[in-house]
């Protein structure tokens, strides 16, 4: 019986096992398990040795994103960028491939038609109208892709390049007049605004601008990063963020420091920069990566002043749609993943957990 796990410590609030176990009920593989494990830094080399053959993949959260590294026989390129692992796939030689699909999530939830959120809302109000595919033709989709190919980063050669299907991006273009590229914010510079980095790049972003509490730490992590993938990079305070003008706003931070982004938002007394330029649809794309408690202090703001919003729940679908794939050589359907995890979300909120 295939067996997968997420682990991470304090590991408790996961919604892994949901999408997973949703994806796995979807596409009918009825034999495939998947749990969670609170696995911390000391203790995970021991726990992935211990792991038979059955075990197919891993799911990584914090703070396990870098001693994975330690365990991994190959890690991709997007892994190696970001400095983070967020998965892990066996090997037939035992060993395991290393990932990252922190960032194609990104990419994925930027860059979307809809929101995912909102087009689930709006079918959950017609649910006579929603329509999924069979499992013969679900599993008709295309193979996995191998764990050593080389992920591409850049908009002439990565599958997320901004293209037609790219629609936010196209119309943000479309209404700002930035026929070369758009341009990026990342509000921290935590782990994650290094996958946060490397998605909009291959979004196209060739301008980001970072607003963190330290800059100079800021710099210290992102400079050399942004260097390689041939980004013009700026650091600035946290404080100054609503008067960047940019299209594309991916904020990283945790609970406690978006509430002070969204502080700041509301009392600058206007929006981002883009809403204030690009005027009524032309304005800002905000992904706040927090999903829990939603929509977010950071994402009432956000909205009220003319953003279009996108919840942290659509990268975390998407990002499971690419370990599932990984894993099991059969992909998703997203709707059918984000559907399970607001069901969740909104049971937890109901008992108060």
């Amino acid at each position: 019986m295939p067996r997968a796990f997420v682990l991470g410590s304090p590991i408790r609030h996961s919604l892994s096992p949901v999408l997973h176990r949703a994806a796995y009920a979807s596409l009918g593989l009825t034999d495939w398990t998947y749990d969670a494990a609170d696995v911390d830094e000391a203790g995970f080399p021991a726990f992935v040795a211990g792991l038979g053959a059955d075990v197919r993949g891993l799911s990584l959260t914090m703070p396990l994103k870098q001693v994975a590294f330690t365990v991994a026989s190959l890690v991709s390129e997007r892994a190696r960028l970001a400095g983070a692992i967020n998965t892990l796939v066996r090997r037939a030689d035992g060993g395991w491939d290393a990932d990252n699909t922190d960032i194609a999530g990104i990419v994925a939830a930027l860059g979307g038609a809809t929101s995912l959120s909102v087009r689930w809302r709006d079918e959950a109000e017609a649910p006579g109208q929603e329509t999924r595919p069979s499992v013969a033709e679900r599993r008709s989709g295309r193979d996995c892709p191998s764990a050593s190919a080389s992920p591409r980063h850049f908009p002439d050669s990565s599958p997320f390049a901004p293209n037609a299907s790219h629609n936010r991006v196209a119309s943000w273009r479309a209404n700002s007049g930035a026929a070369d590229s758009p341009s990026g914010v990342i509000l921290g510079a935590g782990a994650t605004a290094r996958s946060a980095l490397i998605a909009l790049r291959e979004l196209g972003c060739r301008r980001v601008t970072v607003c963190a509490r330290n800059p100079e730490k800021a710099w210290a992590s992102l400079g050399e990063l942004a260097g390689g993938l041939d980004v013009e990079l700026t650091v600035r305070d946290l404080a100054g963020w609503p008067g960047v003008a940019a299209g594309l706003v991916v904020s990283t931070l945790p609970v406690a420091g978006a509430l002070g982004a969204a502080e700041v938002l509301r009392g600058s007394g206007t929006g981002p920069g883009c809403v204030r330029g690009c005027g009524p649809g032309g304005g800002v794309v905000v992904l706040d990566v927090v999903y829990a408690g939603w929509p977010t202090p950071l994402a009432r703001a956000a909205e009220a002043v003319g953003a279009e919003v996108v919840s942290g729940l659509d990268m975390l679908v998407h990002q499971a749609v690419e370990q599932v794939q990984l894993m099991t050589g059969f992909r998703p359907d997203a709707g059918v993943l984000l559907k399970e995890g607001w069901a969740e979300l909104s049971r937890r909120a109901a008992l108060g957990d």
